[in-house]
């Protein structure tokens, strides 16, 4: 049996998605992406499969802050479990559409195109790319936002130098909202990371080590060009492939 794990971690703070939240994204997810990833890995997409022996609350009681994706592939079983840990639900601004990237995140090593990684699924950093690029925006088209917010004028003027029809625009903005979140966990792991940094790594060719992840710069640098249609970053993407 060949199995292929993926990770990503996530550290933990106040503010907790509900555990009722968390099933209704499993929902919602299963929807937009169950027949696809049934047709393209002849595959059952299950989220939170309990272990042997437990409920399917074992992982919501674990605090570890860590989502994963499994790929079991064997002669009597296709099929591809993303396990989301009750840790990476309390981490600080982790709403719905913030934890909604951590799938799509998952999702992203499967279904998005670009570099691969030597086990053959999506190099981390275009897994965020395609996080709050294709797959939010598939989920933003079917699932309402409920949440009020205030934008910064800062995520008002990108938002609308690089999106003309409103409904696009207002994406734009709901995106970055939900990417506090992400925010919030790449700034436990630095700090002195800033919303708008950017990172100062060029790099020269495309790192496809199986558990490498580029820096928290590089990271939420390639989530805001996800969010904006922008190129990939240097920092992980060479300019020239």
């Amino acid at each position: 049996m060949k199995f292929v794990f993926v990770f990503l971690f996530i550290c933990v703070e106040s503010f907790a998605l509900s555990k009722a939240e968390l099933e209704e994204l499993f929902n919602e997810f299963s929807v937009l992406y169950s027949e696809q990833l049934q047709i393209e890995y002849d595959a059952e997409l299950k989220f939170n499969p309990a272990p042997k022996g437990f409920t399917r609350d074992y992982w919501w009681t674990i605090d570890h802050p860590s989502a994963r994706f499994v790929f079991i592939d064997s002669v009597s079983l296709r099929q591809i479990n993303i396990f989301i840990f009750g840790g990476l639900a309390r981490v600080e601004s982790m709403t719905k559409d913030a934890m909604a990237i951590s799938i799509c995140h998952e999702l992203g090593h499967l279904l998005s195109e670009g570099p691969k990684k030597y086990n053959g699924t999506t190099v981390e950093g275009m897994s965020d790319y395609f996080s709050v690029g294709d797959c939010l925006r598939k989920y933003f088209k079917v699932i309402e936002n409920h949440s009020a917010w205030t934008s910064s004028p800062k995520e008002i003027q990108l938002c609308r130098e690089n999106f003309y029809e409103e409904l696009k625009f207002r994406d734009c903005l709901r995106a970055f909202r939900a990417l506090l979140g992400q925010y919030n966990f790449l700034k436990k792991e630095d700090p002195t990371l800033g919303f708008w940094d950017r990172s100062n790594i060029q790099a020269k060719e495309i790192n496809r080590e199986d558990y490498y992840y580029p820096e928290p710069r590089c990271r939420l640098e390639t989530l805001r060009n996800g969010i904006l249609q922008l190129p990939p970053p240097p920092c992980w993407m060479p300019d020239r492939i």
